[in-house]
């Protein structure tokens, strides 16, 4: 470099002006060892980034598939536990039905379905294997409306015990009468009928 200044200005280069030339020149410039170092950090910095946003890339669509997957989790959960509530409200449906079917065919109801028209079904509960709400209707129904039933060819015998004090009638007996007598007996002699429960075993 100093060769090719002194032969474009002769003698108005000197050690000085050189010196003061490589001064500025360095400013300016940058060697080049330094720049191919340089330029190998960049690319090396360049390649960290570009990874560094492949990671942050498949993390997003981690996240988003763990989110689909609990979603998805979240709608079978429901759909399992409102198919569940479905089934057990079907079965209780069921099971009210067979119950009521059966006290009304203990009753002497002709036609069960004829009878269950007259009858407010809302008011009537099937909890713990018992009927609530329909011995009150289904009396009140049979004396208005006693064409629907079939007449009772049963009577109840009773039976007083001198030594008690107290109504008795034997157990057979009492287990063969059907809904409407059993009814009966337990709104005319609740104390007799509570001890023919218990003295049978709830049968």
């Amino acid at each position: 470099m100093q060769e090719v200044l002194k032969r474009l200005y002769g003698e108005a280069v000197t050690e000085e002006s050189l010196s003061t030339f490589n001064e500025e020149l360095g400013k300016r410039f940058v060697a080049k060892g330094d720049f191919n170092q340089r330029n190998e950090e960049l690319k090396n910095l360049r390649s960290q980034v570009a990874g560094m946003e492949e990671e942050l890339l498949a993390g997003r669509e981690a996240v988003l598939l763990a989110e689909e997957l609990r979603q998805r989790l979240q709608e079978t959960e429901e759909k399992h536990a409102n198919e569940l509530a479905a089934y057990a409200e079907q079965e209780a449906k069921k099971q009210m039905k067979s119950a009521l079917d059966k006290a009304l065919s203990e009753a002497g109801a002709r036609n069960l379905i004829a009878v269950k028209a007259l009858l407010d079904l809302e008011k009537i509960a099937f909890k713990n294997g018992e009927l609530t709400g329909l011995n009150e209707q289904l009396w009140d129904l049979k004396k208005e409306n006693s064409y629907l039933f079939l007449e009772n060819k049963q009577d109840i015998q009773f039976i007083q015990p001198a030594a008690k004090g107290q109504t008795d009638i034997a157990d057979e007996e009492f287990k063969k009468l059907g809904y409407m007598e059993r009814v009966k007996l337990k709104r005319e002699q609740p104390e007799l009928y509570r001890a023919m429960i218990q003295k049978i075993g709830g049968k």
